[in-house]
């Protein structure tokens, strides 16, 4: 399920100096983010910075499975949740609903029941709904989830700039404490900067409400809900974002940033939430739809990429015949970009130029100085950035083929010279598509291998 983004997206420690924050699986190794420049003497190979995790960060917004996969998030995004939303608050409370001060709010009806018929008593479920477009800040990741793998790390760093160890040896009772104190903390932040709520996810996305004075109330009682889908994001279009270090992103912290890169982190949010004001919340209808661009991108490559990787794992074909798959393959993936006027060329320029259309094709289009904040200039370098590796890498195995002077036919006649060499370039292929797949690190492809099985319906 996808949550549409529009444009003012404001990334965390991304924006700022990530070699001070720490990444739990690593070594402690340093990033410099690089600002892409794409040149003659620029290639698709000098792009190593953290615009891939910006690209993976904003494609998965607002989404139950790749916030699942990412957990800790490193995302802040202001947005509006549409008038008339349908909002849900459970509780065994025999004085009725809360009347006056911060509460939880889910989106689905589900996830309120489940969290209270955890407690003893009746549950009653109490409908809301929005009387105006609520303003609103998204933290993603598991952003609501009280534990210690980093869930509250952007809060943290937000509210006391710094982020603490990992909270070791603690009970419910204490997380439960530095819930009301956090969320006490993110209300005050609210009135200071003009925002009404706060989006996190845990099973499912949730509001954090300072007050509840502008929200008209209906009652429904429940005994016996049912249990919420996990990976179900529980509201398509309620929720939408007005968002314009090594080891794997899923293990990425924000434990040991700098009070430095927190204080800019502190004075970007503050920055953009009085631009938000000054410009009354509004969404601008005309401007070009990133987040349905960066999911285009995601919709075109993920699959085919997959297909890539299980196409060079098959025992079933030859070598011969799986580097003709893989130039067909290629060749899927980089003909829009592929200029066929300069093919015979005997330098190396039709390749330059290929890879560097495939890198501009969702960018080209010219953009007016109001459409260029400095978050859309991150958004633009990210796109770019990933696409620059991505297509260098699928040009590259493609000239490989090329070079190979395959037959064209897909089941030509066993010749064992070439099936020689096509045999030792498929475990270099398979390496260097795995490495690809590895540094762009979608949650498309985080699932079991092989994969589970259905059991919906099976007997007990």
């Amino acid at each position: 399920m996808r949550i549409h983004v529009g444009l003012m997206t404001w990334y965390f420690w991304m924006a700022s100096n990530p070699s001070r924050a720490d990444a739990s699986s690593s070594n402690g190794r340093e990033q410099q983010q690089q600002v892409l420049s794409y040149s003659e003497e620029a290639g698709w190979e000098k792009t190593d910075s953290n615009y891939n995790l910006i690209f993976s960060s904003f494609a998965g917004l607002l989404q139950q499975w790749p916030n699942t996969f990412a957990y800790s998030g490193h995302s802040i995004i202001p947005g509006i949740v549409p008038r008339a939303t349908l909002l849900y608050h459970g509780t065994n409370d025999t004085n009725g609903p809360p009347k006056t001060g911060l509460e939880w709010l889910a989106f689905d009806s589900e996830m309120s029941c489940r969290i209270a018929n955890i407690r003893p008593g009746n549950t009653s479920l109490y409908t809301y709904v929005a009387s105006h477009p609520l303003r609103v800040i998204y933290f993603d990741g598991q952003s609501a989830s009280l534990g210690t793998p980093g869930f509250m790390d952007s809060q943290y760093a937000i509210i006391n700039g710094s982020v603490p160890e990992p909270f070791l040896g603690r009970d419910l009772a204490d997380f439960l404490k530095d819930e009301f104190a956090r969320a006490a903390a993110l209300c005050k932040l609210a009135e200071k900067y003009g925002f009404e709520g706060v989006i996190r996810m845990n099973t499912g996305f949730e509001l954090l409400w300072p007050s509840f004075g502008i929200i008209s109330r209906g009652v429904l009682e429940r005994d016996s809900p049912r249990v919420p889908a996990f990976f179900c994001a529980g509201g398509d279009a309620k929720r939408r974002s007005d968002g314009t270090s090594a080891g794997p992103r899923s293990r990425h912290r924000l434990y040991g940033i700098s009070e430095e890169d927190a204080k800019t982190v502190q004075g970007r949010l503050a920055e953009v939430l009085r631009r938000k004001g000054s410009e009354n919340w509004r969404v601008e209808p005309g401007r070009p739809d990133w987040r349905a661009m960066v999911l285009t991108i995601l919709d075109r490559y993920s699959p085919l990429l997959s297909e890539l990787d299980y196409l060079l794992n098959r025992a079933d074909l030859n070598a011969t015949e799986q580097a003709i798959e893989v130039r067909t393959l290629t060749y899927d993936l980089i003909m829009p970009s592929l200029d066929f006027s300069d093919w015979n060329s005997a330098e190396p320029r039709w390749l330059f130029h290929g890879i560097r259309r495939c890198t501009r094709a969702y960018t080209s289009a010219p953009l007016v100085p109001s459409d260029l904040s400095p978050s859309i200039r991150m958004i633009i370098r990210a796109i770019e950035g990933t696409l620059e590796r991505l297509c260098g890498k699928i040009y590259d195995l493609f000239e490989q083929t090329i070079r190979l002077d395959l037959p064209i036919t897909p089941s030509p006649p066993f010749n064992s010279s070439l099936e020689s060499i096509a045999g030792s370039k498929i475990p270099e292929w398979r390496e260097q598509v795995e490495s690809l797949q590895k540094w762009l690190g979608w949650s498309t492809w985080a699932h079991c291998q092989p994969r589970c099985k259905d059991d919906v319906g099976s007997p007990s």
